[in-house]
């Protein structure tokens, strides 16, 4: 009876391993994009963050754009999709500016809004315009107000004069809150050079219903918008807002206190004591 050996035993067993092994457990030679592919559909959080570690280290652009798309879109996890929002402001294309204008207002969580508006910005020489055009496009199509809102607000630094006028009518807007975040928009940008005198004469409308109890949105919006940028220009506007209120409505005591000072406090209305008013006497005439 012939004896079989030990390596014609091992040989089927072998084989069998080298058949049902995985493709890295082989020669080695995994691309980093295959590797990254196959990592990205790991249901855990820390295999698809390194996943877009080995994608940041890929210097061949080819086929990364939408890559990152993907999961910037469909990722269940806002670190990974802050990843990748930060890697298409590095990596994408035109491509990735339209989808980063729709994250940084529609998306479900503030921190991915925020990463894909700054992503959105460092797209190329000419991102800063085509920003400002592509998010202005959502505020129009959109039918959530809030997502308008946002879109007014998040297009701020990227606006030219040119886009002043379409603030305007957005601070007209039937919904105050769109009305406000766009009123706000056109005080902000009073901070840039290039649009602070349009920005001004489009708040005027604004400013100007600065007593219409249904603008107050809008005013209120214009006002922190001002007081935001901080410039000369800026505070010598919010002066000016303050001086167009009569005395009696920023103090609405002042007038009952007018020819009783020092014995009355302007804020309250309150009559000082007949002590207290003795003892200002008292410390005046010591002096």
């Amino acid at each position: 009876m012939r004896t079989v050996t030990l390596s014609e035993i091992l040989t089927p067993l072998v084989l069998t391993a080298i058949l049902a092994a995985s493709p890295t457990a082989l020669a080695g030679d995994e691309k980093p994009i295959e590797k990254a592919e196959r990592l990205l559909k790991s249901g855990l959080y820390a295999d698809r963050i390194h996943a877009l570690e080995i994608v940041e280290r890929i210097e061949d652009d080819k086929g990364i754009e939408s890559l990152l798309i993907d999961v910037l879109r469909d990722d269940k996890e806002w670190g990974v999709q802050i990843k990748a929002a930060e890697l298409l402001g590095k990596r994408g294309g035109k491509d990735a500016r339209a989808v980063l204008a729709t994250e940084s207002v529609a998306g479900e969580i503030q921190w991915v809004r925020d990463a894909a508006d700054r992503a959105l910005g460092e797209l190329g020489e000419l991102a800063g315009e085509e920003a400002g055009e592509l998010l202005l496009k959502q505020a129009k199509e959109s039918r959530d107000d809030a997502v308008k809102a946002r879109a007014v607000a998040a297009a701020t630094p990227f606006v030219t004069k040119e886009h002043i006028s379409r603030r305007v009518r957005y601070t007209r807007d039937k919904d105050a809150y769109l009305g406000r975040a766009a009123a706000r928009a056109l005080g902000g940008l009073v901070a840039n050079p290039e649009t602070r005198d349009s920005a001004i004469k489009g708040l005027k409308s604004v400013l100007d219903k600065r007593k219409e109890h249904r603008a107050f949105l809008q005013y209120s919006g214009a006002i922190e918008g001002l007081a935001a940028a901080g410039t000369p220009e800026a505070r010598a506007i919010l002066i000016e807002e303050l001086m167009a209120f009569p005395m009696s409505i920023l103090y609405p005591n002042a007038s009952r206190c007018w020819w009783t000072a020092p014995r009355c406090d302007i804020a309250t209305g309150r009559r000082h004591s007949a002590s207290h008013s003795a003892g200002v006497s008292g410390r005046s005439s010591t002096r």
